[in-house]
């Protein structure tokens, strides 16, 4: 199966987010390879969708981690974010001034790479691999402990299903699931809200986008112009308030969701 012609604009805008995936070229998922709804860039989706195929498909872990290009400590620890945060722990995380900054995310994904192929690396042998492959120095004692609070979430990992939970995250869950069964059904012609924004920017944009009606939906209503995302062409953020004057619109439809 041939490869689809990745959109660079959409790459830049991930990257700028922090949900650039740095190894889109190890997905092997047959719907990440033929579909546009499906980017192996983003990194959002490639973890929902990694879950989904092991708790709601029944894939194997370790079908699904082959298919993905990641490691099974990225998949558990992908199943453990999500059952503590929802599809929010998916996103970028601004760092507390206890975190190690040297740490990043990215690094973190290559340590436990290195680590799921030779257990037996040190500390040490880890810090000389980061400087070579990233080019910053990293205290071998730092790399101990963010491994030792890896190792506790992952042992405390529950048993989640991906539409359990209230409030935001099911629903964004839900919406979700709505625009993936209307792309896999080419139903490009019916009401997709954000379906394009999804394509074309990512699922952190578009998430961002419905998030901005369920945490305050009445000035949703109101200053719907005031919704756009900062650093987005004219263009994008046009689209972006016209999906969120939609939401609102379907959710007051949907029996006055917003009410409480």
């Amino acid at each position: 199966m041939s490869r689809k012609i990745a959109d660079q604009k959409k790459i830049e805008i991930l990257k700028k987010q922090g949900t650039l995936n740095p190894h889109p070229e190890h997905v092997k998922d047959p719907l990440f390879i033929q579909s546009d709804f499906f980017d192996p860039h983003d990194l959002v989706q490639i973890k929902y969708e990694l879950l989904r195929r092991v708790e709601q498909e029944g894939v194997s872990v370790a079908k699904a981690t082959s298919d993905f290009g990641v490691s099974r400590t990225f998949f558990y620890r992908t199943q453990q974010t999500f059952a503590q945060e929802g599809l929010a722990g998916f996103l970028p995380k601004r760092r507390g001034p206890q975190r190690n900054h040297k740490l990043s995310e990215e690094i973190m994904v290559f340590i436990e790479e290195l680590m799921s192929q030779d257990q037996s690396l040190k500390a040490a042998d880890l810090q000389i691999r980061i400087t070579e492959h990233f080019g910053v120095t990293v205290h071998p004692r730092s790399i101990e402990r963010a491994l030792a609070r890896r190792k506790k979430n992952i042992e405390t990992v529950g048993q989640e299903d991906l539409l359990q939970g209230q409030g935001e995250s099911k629903e964004l869950v839900l919406r979700y699931e709505e625009l993936r069964m209307q792309a896999l059904n080419n139903s490009v012609h019916q009401v997709c809200l954000g379906l394009s924004l999804f394509v074309r920017r990512g699922m952190l944009l578009w998430m961002t986008s419905w998030s901005m009606c369920m945490n305050s939906p009445m000035d949703c209503r109101r200053n719907e112009e005031d919704f756009t995302i900062n650093g987005e062409p004219e263009n994008v953020n046009s689209e972006i308030v016209t999906i969120v004057a939609d939401i609102f619109l379907s959710l007051e439809q949907q029996g006055g969701w917003y009410a409480s």
